[in-house]
């Protein structure tokens, strides 16, 4: 477990990153005070803001293609995004075509938002990240003691319990996100 702690606060800039293709964990690190204009303005410069787990994926996969694109498949992303609506001028759509609950729920941003949100990511945020896998750990087990280790970091919703003090202002943006969707559907 030491280990696993030790190499997630060895962060390194988002856009300097080398994603091996194993599972594992991996902390998102703020750079600087980008979030001083938002609701999340307690967050300051070398904290962290999110701790993640590739379990089912490599972290590669993951981070790459759910974190540093806009598929739609990051909570960590959507969330960031909610957060940064009005700052970064974001729009936020459908994650698919039809307007299903589940689609409206995990909506994403348009292709132009979405750029932004990279941008943001690359320039604002550093990334540590930990080899392991289930013989070493559950996983899973692991990221909830992780998650607490480090202090219910801002981004992490679930297994904070009342322990996250960002928890109700990112809930809030979200929600604000979706019904932005469902207003632009009537």
């Amino acid at each position: 477990m030491e280990r696993v702690i030790t190499e997630l606060k060895n962060y390194i800039p988002t856009f300097d990153v080398q994603v091996p293709p194993t599972t594992g964990f991996y902390a998102f690190y703020v750079n600087n005070n980008s979030f001083d204009t938002s609701k999340l303005s307690g967050i300051k410069e070398y904290d962290c803001i999110y701790i993640g787990i590739a379990k089912d994926e490599t972290l590669s996969k993951r981070i790459k293609e759910a974190h540093f694109k806009d598929f739609g498949k990051s909570t960590f992303r959507r969330s960031i995004g909610a957060i940064l609506l009005n700052q970064l001028e974001l729009e936020p759509i459908m994650r698919g075509i039809n307007p299903t609950k589940s689609n409206i729920s995990n909506f994403k941003f348009n292709h132009i938002s979405e750029e932004r949100i990279s941008h943001f990511i690359f320039n604002n945020l550093s990334i540590a990240i930990c080899s392991c896998d289930n013989t070493q750990f559950n996983l899973k087990e692991t990221e909830k003691i992780l998650i607490k280790r480090f202090n219910y970091p801002a981004f992490n919703l679930e297994h904070a319990n009342n322990h996250n003090e960002y928890y109700n202002a990112i809930k809030d943006a979200r929600k604000s996100c979706r019904n932005r969707i469902i207003q632009n559907l009537e």
